[in-house]
């Protein structure tokens, strides 16, 4: 079996201490605003979980969303089936995140859970990874075959513990690992993952938790057609109370350019890390209904896909008129090259109604080239001041548009409006495609979609 690059997940309790001895806590779930970005909001209280054992390992890799077929081999160590769980009830509003089912792995007794304020479970004491002083160990092991025209692996997960503030950040910490040899990941500023906010500090029936990490996604590079062996360890490195848990879901095989080894915050789309640079623009677009992505099953956006003219059509209507707008059947009789069989044909139609295109001569639209910026420059400003609107006279803003360019007064406005900042050092690159990460930029900043 060849290794793979190794992902190495380490979630360390770095969480803000409140007054000492204050035994009450309650753990932060991921509320989805408007926008879509996940923040950690209301408090939550874990204790009404349906949770039943494994039969075996694989189930367990099954309620995670991994298909059978690829399932190579599952095996547990330490603690062994009372340390892990299945769980069939909603976690807050993020588990489960595919499915009925996610994966659960605690340093007690998985189906503790259920039961009122418990504290401090014991299962068993064990050597913690590489030989550290780690207790309660329970660690879950998958070898997975990786299927044809895939090249990244990734998972849902969250992490919360239980350990009181004042342990917190100490020799206490409490550690979830998910690793194949050879290398540490680290988030998008090279620090590790850690716990770093305690949430409530009001009693709460039931099992709480301390601290708790927001969803995360983490993403590993694979090769196609080979095995990969994943390790998932859970355990108490300074002492054998006060349990930890860390929830799965959502295992996903996928081809992404984007891969690499690492943890990111949870984002709408798999191909749109935190670390992405217009993650947020992008996500705005999607909380007001702009987009809904470019494949559904998992959820992508393609954000290095270039912007055809069909598809811009339809973002410019929906910047127009709102999220809900649909616009009249189409005739067919527009444009040439545009039937009322083409799938954005009414869209296209009634973007030359509002006098935003012409096409692009001798009557028609070309609905599949793509867009230049500079052409993006006037269908927005069109879009957002009206078919009649013309920009002042161009002065020479950027080095790669000298006045007398055809667009020159268009691209400087776009500037001027705070639309745009050009692609580089004093340059806007006119006559590039736009890309929908930059289309969703553009959107966002144009229509006021913050």
């Amino acid at each position: 079996m060849k290794s793979m690059n190794a992902l190495v997940i380490m979630i360390l309790m770095a969480t803000l201490i409140f007054s000492s001895g204050i035994d009450v806590a309650k753990a932060g779930t991921l509320n989805q605003g408007p926008d879509r970005t996940p923040h950690m909001a209301s408090p939550l209280q874990v204790n009404s979980l349906s949770i039943t054992p494994p039969t075996t390992p694989q189930d367990l890799a099954i309620a995670m969303g991994i298909a059978p077929s690829d399932i190579v081999s599952a095996s547990l160590n330490g603690s062994d089936v009372l340390g892990v769980g299945i769980g069939s009830a909603p976690l807050g509003t993020f588990f489960p995140r595919e499915g009925n089912t996610f994966a659960i792995l605690s340093t007690g007794l998985a189906e503790s859970a259920d039961t009122p304020n418990d504290s401090d479970s014991l299962s068993y004491d064990l050597d913690g990874l590489n030989s550290a002083d780690g207790n309660d160990m329970t660690q879950f092991i998958l070898t997975l075959h990786t299927p044809e025209g895939i090249n990244c692996a990734s998972f849902d997960f969250a992490f919360y513990s239980e350990e009181f503030p004042e342990f917190v950040g100490s020799q206490y910490n409490d550690t979830f690992t998910a690793e194949a040899p050879l290398n540490v990941a680290f988030d998008s500023e090279g620090n590790i993952i850690s716990i770093n906010t305690v949430f409530g500090v009001t009693a709460n029936n039931g099992t709480t938790y301390d601290g708790g990490t927001t969803l995360l996604r983490a993403h590993a590079p694979v090769t196609a057609g080979e095995n990969i062996e994943i390790v998932f360890t859970i355990q108490d490195v300074g002492d054998s109370i006060f349990d930890s848990s860390v929830f799965l879901d959502e295992f996903i095989w996928s081809n992404d350019t984007n891969c690499a080894d690492g943890a990111n915050d949870y984002t709408t789309f798999y191909d749109v890390p935190t670390n992405y640079w217009a993650w947020q623009w992008i996500d705005q677009l999607y909380g007001a209904g702009i987009t809904g992505g470019c494949i559904l099953e998992p959820l992508q956006y393609c954000p290095e896909d270039t912007v055809t003219r069909a598809q811009m059509a339809v973002f410019l209507l929906r910047g127009i008129h709102g999220a809900s707008y649909i616009p009249t059947d189409a005739s067919g009789i527009v444009f040439a090259d545009v039937p009322s069989s083409y799938w954005a044909s009414a869209w296209i139609e009634q973007l030359a109604s509002e006098g935003v295109t012409s096409g692009c001569g001798d009557g028609n639209y070309c609905p599949d080239d793509t867009v230049s910026r500079a052409q993006m420059a006037i269908f927005l400003l069109r879009a957002k001041h009206g078919s009649s609107y013309s920009p002042p006279a161009a002065t020479g803003v950027f080095t790669d548009v000298p006045v007398g360019y055809w667009a020159d007064a268009w691209i400087e406005q776009l500037a001027a409006e705070g639309i745009t900042s050009g692609c580089g050092a004093g340059i806007y690159c006119p006559d590039s495609p736009v890309t929908r990460a930059e289309m969703a930029v553009f959107l966002v900043r144009a229509f006021n979609l913050l």
